[in-house]
């Protein structure tokens, strides 16, 4: 009797998990660039709780997130740090002045969301905040 009732609830289980494809939404390009900022956003956050103890197996968590969306085709580029120049495919939302830069230099000071890329096409620009060099900047400060 138990054996009969335990083949039941797996051919019913097994039912289920054959329904739910039918049932799932398909993968669009906005579910993509949702997941890939999103983990993007998570990662950032968990760089300033490294001293939780968690944090190593929510890494590993993100870890395997990231693995599969570029099983999927999906890049995420963080540009923080990079040169600015005016031909990049960016959304500035603030250009911020600093006296740790030479004149006319222009950084890449913050990445509000990343650039997101679906099999080498650019699905969404990053947007971002851009320092711009007023002087002051030392040869020790110089940023290349």
């Amino acid at each position: 009797m138990r054996k009969r009732l335990k083949k039941k609830l797996l051919e019913k289980a097994l039912l289920k998990v054959a329904e739910i494809p039918s049932k799932m939404p398909a993968i669009t390009e906005d579910i993509c660039k949702t997941l890939a900022i999103e983990l993007w956003r998570m990662r950032k956050s968990l760089r300033s709780m490294t001293d939780h103890p968690r944090c190593s197996a929510l890494t590993v968590s993100l870890d395997k997130l990231q693995d599969v969306l570029q099983t999927m085709g999906v890049e995420i580029h963080d540009p923080c740090g990079e040169k600015y120049n005016e031909g990049m495919t960016l959304s500035v939302a603030l250009f911020d002045r600093s006296q740790d830069l030479h004149p006319g230099q222009q950084r890449i000071s913050e990445a509000i969301t990343p650039t997101v890329y679906l099999n080498g096409r650019l699905l969404v620009p990053a947007t971002v905040i851009v320092e711009v060099g007023e002087g002051g900047a030392t040869d020790d400060k110089k940023n290349d």
